[in-house]
């Protein structure tokens, strides 16, 4: 610094990632201000200064120079010099002075290369005159790691904006680029609604339909199944008219601890596959498929009226899945509306006097719904248990005028229609735009541990697909329809038909008619689980079960390999009409 005494002055900077912390010394001396003997010698206006690079900015070691009489300022201190390009003045020699320590910790550090680092500039500092080096003081904090000016620049440079999920209220589907990658992002774009609901008041939105009473009429393992109860407006009774599937949803990103177990939660991609799935089948011509209604999310608590349902449900019904309160309070969930088509066969109670002729009503329609299916989008159901077939009554004739009639697939003969519903693990063609894709799902490594009929089923269809999921094997159909038949022969208790004991003539008329009904369709189904049997054992004989030999017998006939053929039999053994 040529103004300060050139041969005395040195300049030694420390810095960490381009940080510049300058310390500037010089000889200093005691006593009063002296004029030289002789001027100093003109000095050349010396480079910019230069900085080097230190690992340590924690505990800056004291800066090497010549000895002086004064105490060298550590680099915590405020620093201040003057460097002046004007021409030689005698040497003057200052008081040492105290500089006073600034209240955080600062550095500072030198204006942009454009700035001259030697140009004059005199300012002022309480009212007294200072001549200082300009720049830019920035306060650090007093902790052990100190960021940089350019530590900080590179971090700005490299900050991105990551998609979150929106708050309830805000539309899903005004997104950015990053935000439509989101799995959430695309199930939304599958719903009805694009906005986030609070789970606390959607009920009673405008969304669904004013209701008189809700109740919990079923669950599954990733949901549990509400039915929404509308008064009718000219009589007291009334009736399910909606049911609500709400299936929690896996999030990523929920902080909330639980402790305890918590319900089977369903990742969006499969529920909006689901949603994609139940509108496509909900168009199968003839009908048969439960009828998508809307799909909505929502986020927050369950509300203290679903869990009182579920409370009553399960201390009457019992229940194996998990009490949804212990989800946390951030939770999310897809609300899928329905048709109310019923119970499922499960919980479903067969009539006394004609639970065969309801029996075999369930069974062939439910042949005839894969069957359709199978020719209009390649369907595989592949898990088509006993929670899956729904059965409502129907209005029917009475006993002497259907006498005549066995035909059932008419509803209005057997009382009761059959409506196959949950579509996660099924196989069919989807259509989009001129051509159609194949959509399925392989059953899950862990079904295959279970134990009883149904998880033999699983590994049994495994075996004959040869983990080959997306090809059409109608012969699941096949498999599964067996399973039905066998749970409704062995499994519902339904009275084996017997004859009427009455002496009305009227009467004995009709209960001999009912009777008649009854104990036909019982037969009729006795025989139609042979040739299921025969034909599922015939064609796994390589998966663990041996081949039974036909009817109690020697093989018959062709295997029935779909619900095509399963049908086709029916009409040729005049078992259907």
């Amino acid at each position: 610094m040529s103004a300060l005494g050139g041969r005395t002055k040195k300049v030694t900077t420390y810095g960490r990632k381009k940080t510049q912390i300058i310390s500037v010394h010089s000889d200093i001396r005691s006593g009063s201000t002296e004029q030289s003997a002789s001027p100093l010698p003109v000095i050349k206006a010396r480079p910019p200064l230069q900085s080097k690079r230190s690992q340590d900015v924690v505990n800056i070691p004291s800066t090497p120079g010549p000895q002086v009489t004064a105490k060298t300022f550590k680099p915590s201190h405020l620093v201040e010099s003057r460097v002046s390009s004007r021409s030689p003045t005698p040497e003057t020699v200052l008081k040492p002075r105290k500089v006073p320590r600034v209240a955080r910790r600062a550095v500072i550090v030198p204006h942009s290369p454009a700035a001259t680092p030697n140009r004059v500039s005199r300012t002022t500092a309480e009212g007294k005159g200072r001549d200082v080096l300009e720049g830019v003081v920035i306060p650090l904090k007093s902790s052990a790691k100190k960021p940089s000016v350019q530590g900080l620049t590179d971090r700005l440079s490299r900050v991105t904006i990551e998609d979150s999920l929106a708050p309830a209220g805000r539309n899903l589907k005004k997104t950015t680029s990053l935000q439509e990658k989101h799995p959430l992002t695309s199930l939304v774009q599958q719903c009805t609604s694009s906005t986030v609901h609070p789970f606390s008041t959607f009920l009673q939105s405008s969304h669904l339909p004013k209701f008189a009473e809700i109740s919990k009429v079923g669950e599954a393992s990733y949901s549990e199944v509400f039915g929404l109860t509308t008064a009718t407006t000219d009589s007291a009774s009334s009736g399910v008219d909606l049911v609500l599937k709400i299936i929690p949803l896996l999030d990523g990103e929920a902080n909330d601890i639980i402790d305890g177990p918590l319900p089977d939660c369903t990742s969006p991609e499969d529920v909006a596959r689901e949603i994609q799935v139940t509108k496509r089948m909900g168009n199968v011509p003839g009908g048969g498929f439960v009828t998508f209604k809307g799909a909505y999310i929502v986020e927050g608590e369950y509300p203290a009226g679903l869990l009182e349902q579920w409370d009553e449900f399960k201390h009457t019904l019992g229940s194996a899945s998990v009490r949804p309160s212990n989800l946390p309070s951030s939770q999310k969930y897809c609300l899928i509306a329905l048709s109310h088509a019923g119970v499922d066969l499960e919980s479903f109670k067969f009539d006394l006097t004609k639970g065969w002729l309801q029996a075999a009503g369930v069974f062939w329609q439910v042949v005839a719904s894969l069957t359709r299916a199978e020719q209009w989008t390649n369907f595989e159901h592949r898990d088509l248990h006993e929670g899956q077939v729904l059965i409502s009554y129907t209005s029917s004739p009475d006993a002497e005028q259907a006498e005549a009639s066995s035909h059932y697939l008419d509803a209005t003969y057997t009382g009761v229609e059959a409506t196959i519903i949950d579509f996660g693990l099924s196989r069919l063609n989807m259509e989009s735009d001129s051509s159609s894709c194949a959509t399925w799902t392989p059953v899950p490594e862990e079904v295959y541990e279970g134990k009883g009929a149904q998880w033999d089923l699983y590994r049994a269809m495994r075996g004959h697909l040869d983990d080959d999921w997306e090809k059409f094997h109608p012969f699941t159909n096949v498999l599964w329809l067996h399973y039905i038949i066998r749970y409704m022969l062995e499994s519902k208790s339904i009275r084996k038909p017997r004859p009427p004991q009455t002496t009305s003539r009227r009467s004995r008329t009709k209960a001999t008619i009912v009777y008649e009904q009854n104990e036909k369709a019982y037969n009729m189904l006795i025989q139609v689980e042979k040739v299921l049997s025969w034909s599922v054992d015939y064609d796994l004989g390589g998966v663990g079960k041996k081949t039974r030999r036909g009817l109690r017998g020697e093989p018959e006939g062709e295997k029935l390999l779909s619900a095509k053929d399963v049908m086709e039999w029916g009409k040729r053994e005049k078992l259907v009409v």
